[in-house]
C-alpha cells in the first residue's frame, strides 16, 4: 500500500551528544581505554518536509516494519 509518501535516508539526519564517561565505563569496557574522558552518542531523529519523510538510515528497518503492518 503506498500513501505518497518519499523516503529519503541522509546522514545528516543525526543529533549527536557528547558525554563524559564514568570512571566505571572508563576502566570495565572493551578496548580497555581509561584515559578516553568522553563519549559520543547519535541519535537518529526524523523529519516531514513537503509530504517526504526524511531519516537517518539507521532508522530503515525501523522504517520497513511499519511499512509492512499496514
Amino acid at each position: 500500500m503506498n500513501f505518497g509518501i518519499r523516503i529519503f535516508y541522509s546522514n545528516l539526519m543525526d543529533n549527536p551528544e557528547i558525554v563524559v564517561r564514568t570512571w566505571k565505563e572508563r576502566l570495565f569496557t572493551q578496548p580497555w581505554n581509561p584515559r578516553q574522558k568522553i563519549k559520543t552518542i547519535h541519535h537518529p531523529y526524523m523529519a516531514i518536509i513537503n509530504g517526504d519523510l526524511y531519516t537517518h538510515p539507521t532508522m530503515k528497518e525501523q522504517i520497513e516494519n511499519i511499512k509492512g503492518s499496514f
